[in-house]
This record gives structure tokens, C-alpha cells and sequence, in this order.
């Protein structure tokens, strides 16, 4: 939030902003579920989205997209692009107080990367930096993840 407005940076060449230049819209989802968040990346979604939105969600809020001014924005980085998020429709599912771990970290960090590796290649050592700490440091479903990270990349 800035400025009484909650924007969003996007990739260019990304899914996300492939998505919301089709929709005008975003869902911003919190899940507790490694799975899910790489399969929503990575995968088609199939079994996991409903409506748009991750179907375990924790919570999550539903949003109009409006690409946003230049102004004030990082005129650096012509490879993001930057939206205005307002506000439609919002719901809390299962009020949790989450706790995480190295290892769900390193697969969110390890999925970011994943998604950029097409763009970015030089992504790749800190990719196979967090799925390994992911691997050695997470539960069942971090490890899980982790496998499924690496069957969408290698």
C-alpha cells in the first residue's frame, strides 16, 4: 500500500500479468499448502483453483487491475510493469495463526525463481539453492513440493 492505493509490481513474460492483462484482474490467495503454491505457479491449476482462487485457501481477496501510471514507479525496470489493485470481493476461510518454516520459505522463494527462469536464467543457482534447503529443512508437504518443483523445471 502507498499512498492510500495497493499496487502491484508484475513480470513481463509472466503468466501473472499474462492473466491479468486477459482479465483485469487479480486474487491474491494466503495459503499455508507448499503444494498448492507450486502447482498454482507452475502447474495448470487443475484440482486446486475454483472461481479463479485457490480452493484451501486460507483467506483470500479478489481484485480489479488497472495498469497504473508510470509515475512513481521504477522507470528502471522496464521488465516490470505496475497495476493499481482495488478492492472487489474478500473472504477469510479459516482464521489460522500460521506458523513457517525455512523449509516453506525456500519453497516460496524456489518457486518465484522458477517462474522467472525463462527470463532470467541466472535465477537458476539460487532455484537449486532453495529447493535444497527445502529438501533438508521442510515437512512432508515442503519435500513434496520440492519434488514437484523440480519435475516442472529439470
Amino acid at each position: 500500500c502507498e499512498g492510500g492505493g495497493t499496487y502491484a509490481n508484475l513480470w513481463e513474460g509472466s503468466t501473472t500479468l499474462e492473466n491479468v492483462r486477459a482479465t483485469n484482474e487479480v486474487v491474491v490467495n494466503f495459503t499455508r499448502n507448499p503444494v498448492v503454491y507450486v502447482e498454482s505457479a507452475l502447474g495448470d491449476g487443475s484440482g486446486f483453483v475454483v472461481d479463479g482462487r485457490l480452493r484451501d485457501a486460507d483467506g483470500w481477496v479478489r481484485c480489479d487491475a488497472e495498469r497504473a501510471d508510470e509515475e512513481g514507479g521504477d522507470e528502471t525496470r522496464d521488465e516490470v510493469t505496475r497495476w493499481r489493485l482495488i478492492e472487489r470481493e474478500r473472504r477469510i476461510e479459516n482464521r489460522v495463526v500460521p506458523t513457517h518454516s525455512r523449509g516453506f520459505g525456500s519453497v516460496i522463494e524456489a518457486t518465484v525463481h522458477a517462474t522467472r527462469l525463462d527470463i532470467k536464467p541466472e535465477l537458476r543457482d539460487l532455484y537449486e539453492h532453495h529447493v535444497e534447503v527445502a529438501e533438508r529443512c521442510g515437512g512432508e508437504r515442503e519435500r513434496e513440493a520440492a519434488e514437484r518443483l523440480r519435475g516442472y523445471v529439470d
